[in-house]
């Protein structure tokens, strides 16, 4: 059968992960032949339950070089080298976990590098926009300062982080703004 006639055996995705300690401790590999009773809704130690995910895709990163020999260096072998694979895929519901996976927390960092370079450059052009040279900080008009605003005094004024984070938003406060920006 080629893979053009293969039918999808499932409508939906449920993902897993088991955090790494890089430093001490060996990964976490799902063997069915030895993890045949894993419990979907209550997954056992180191997994951890993701929930729902839609839009699942797998690229491999490993890469393939002919291995040349013979005469006129015809190729006589082929060699896999940097095994690896890269998973792209969205949450469809957010908690804590997920804000923390796909923000890149330091203990969970598994933000790509390419989408973290994206990131900073968006932030660099924004903060670009409104650089004051001579204050040495950027100079936002109030609604724009709201409009972006995601903590204040320590705790989350921002309602779509908050709904994300599954907390009540804090009231924002109005201190006096300084002349020129916002506080």
């Amino acid at each position: 059968m080629t893979r053009a006639g293969l039918r999808p055996v499932a409508r939906q995705t449920r993902a897993y992960f088991a955090p790494v300690d890089r430093a001490n401790g060996p990964t976490a590999i799902f063997d069915p032949s030895k993890d045949s009773g894993f419990e979907l809704d209550a997954p056992s130690a180191p997994w951890i339950d993701l929930g729902w995910i839609e839009n699942f895709k797998r690229t491999s990163t490993s890469q393939i070089e002919a291995m040349n020999g013979g005469t006129a260096g015809a190729v006589a072998a082929q060699a896999r080298h940097g095994l690896g694979a890269r998973v792209d895929f969205e949450f469809r519901d957010w908690g804590k976990l997920q804000m923390a996976l796909a923000g890149g927390a330091e203990h969970m960092n598994v933000l790509a590098t390419d989408a973290s370079a994206l990131f900073s450059r968006n932030l660099f052009n924004f903060l670009s926009a409104f650089w004051d040279k001579e204050a040495g900080k950027p100079v936002l008009d109030e609604e724009i300062g709201n409009a972006i605003r995601l903590t204040q005094g320590g705790k989350v004024v921002n309602e779509a982080t908050a709904k994300a984070l599954g907390i009540e938003p804090a009231a924002p406060s109005t201190p006096a703004a300084p002349a020129g920006g916002v506080a």
